[in-house]
């Protein structure tokens, strides 16, 4: 079987695992300004991460604004090497 269809195969098979998590993360009011429920969507994001046993670091980061509205990011990686993947969020 060639990479195309194997990626395909595991696409399918996880479909619907997807779909719910999609649906969950787009559910959540994170609209920019003013960054409401970032910790909402960060607790989404990590019990998935868990769920898939891949290693996080959750940061928060300064906002000129105060505390009223925290802000996160998440660092992960899996794998070493050369090529990397990476994934941004941004509202």
């Amino acid at each position: 079987m060639d990479v195309k269809s194997q990626i395909i195969d595991a696409i399918a098979a996880d479909q619907n695992e997807m779909l719910v998590f999609t649906e969950d993360l787009v559910a959540i009011a994170t609209e920019n300004p003013p960054g409401t429920q970032y910790e909402a969507c960060i607790d989404v994001l990590t019990r998935k991460l868990d769920e898939i046993n891949l290693a996080y670091e959750v940061i928060t980061v300064p906002n000129p604004e105060g505390d009223k509205y925290p802000r996160y990011y998440i660092l992960s990686g899996y794998g070493e090497g050369e090529q990397v993947l990476y994934f941004h969020l941004c509202d």
